[in-house]
């Protein structure tokens, strides 16, 4: 028996509608413009959900519900709460109509519940009326599957589109993304290890001279801190976010204090990056192990700039 003589009528609650990639996108740059977020947040948004998964196998995340609603000949009734911010609360009713009418469907009703949200809840209780509602249209099938209004309820509010996210360049999407990361803090951490196990087994390599191993450490320890701080702030705002709660201090104060520090670490980049050329212009050698700490601090912390940059971190300069 095929499914549609087995469904009689179809309800969306909620609904994306759009694919699981756009929706998030949608959602997640709705949540952070309530909080506050800086800009350049907001630009990174897109960035990071339009690109793989690290390891692949994701492709749900592109997966398009239109070919589908387009196939649906049965009565439809589409609900949304007007204080759903993850939903395209506009868009996917008109997404639905459009879509089931190249079916020949004009069987359609949309509802929408004041000040409820994506669980048509107010306060923790489903919103007044939704039960009683469903059920008429339920029982009072097929009268009511195109019965009038077609669309009434609380007026919704959707400012932006949940749109098509664009895909990143390759050296800033899947598995690049850790590569990059991983690789620079691994190259960062590669020359104190070397040293480490050089005393282990006694075999000392010539010392650094004092001033570079001071600007080497002091730039290796500010980009950890950059990324560190970054992911930490990340985790926040989410939490922030997804509670629904407002904090000016960790949203506004936490990010000037990540592009300080950002800052503050590509002067040292510039400044350790000059003390090493003139210890090289002066002949001074550094040992093997001096050698492979300066490079992989040096190359490490350059990658991991750079990669801060792409992402935002910095302020903007116009």
């Amino acid at each position: 028996m095929h499914y549609r003589e087995l469904v009689s009528f179809v309800i969306l609650v909620s609904a994306p509608v759009v694919t699981p990639r756009e929706q998030a996108a949608f959602a997640t740059d709705a949540y952070l413009r309530n909080l506050g977020a800086p800009v350049q947040l907001l630009r990174a948004v897109p960035r990071l959900l339009g690109s793989e998964v690290p390891g692949g196998g994701f492709v749900y995340a592109d997966f398009d519900p239109s070919p589908y609603q387009r196939r649906l000949t049965q009565p439809v009734l589409i609900v949304y709460g007007t204080a759903d911010e993850s939903m395209p609360t506009v868009q996917g009713p008109a997404i639905v109509i459009d879509d089931i009418a190249r079916a020949g469907n004009e069987d359609y009703t949309v509802r929408y519940f004041e000040d409820a949200n994506h669980g048509i809840r107010i306060a923790g209780e489903l919103a007044p009326g939704f039960r009683e509602a469903t059920a008429r249209w339920v029982q009072g099938l097929p009268e009511t599957a195109d019965a009038p209004p077609r669309i009434a309820g609380a007026q919704p509010e959707q400012t932006f589109r949940a749109d098509p996210v664009a895909q990143p360049r390759w050296y800033a999407s899947g598995d690049m993304i850790l590569v990059t990361l991983v690789g620079g803090i691994l190259l960062i951490f590669l020359g104190p290890a070397l040293w480490v196990v050089s005393r282990l087994i006694r075999r000392p390599s010539e010392p650094m001279p004092a001033t570079l191993a001071h600007s080497t450490a002091l730039l290796g320890a500010g980009v950890v801190t950059i990324w560190l701080a970054f992911t930490a702030y990340l985790v926040l705002v989410a939490d922030l976010a997804i509670n629904y709660e407002q904090s000016p201090y960790v949203v506004q104060g936490g990010w000037l204090g990540i592009q300080v520090v950002a800052v503050a670490t590509t002067g040292v980049a510039v400044w350790s990056g000059a003390r090493w050329l003139n210890v090289r212009r002066h002949g001074t050698r550094t040992g093997t192990v001096a050698t492979i700490t300066l490079v992989g601090v040096h190359l490490g912390a350059l990658i991991l700039l750079l990669a801060a940059g792409y992402w935002g971190i910095f302020p903007n300069v116009v």
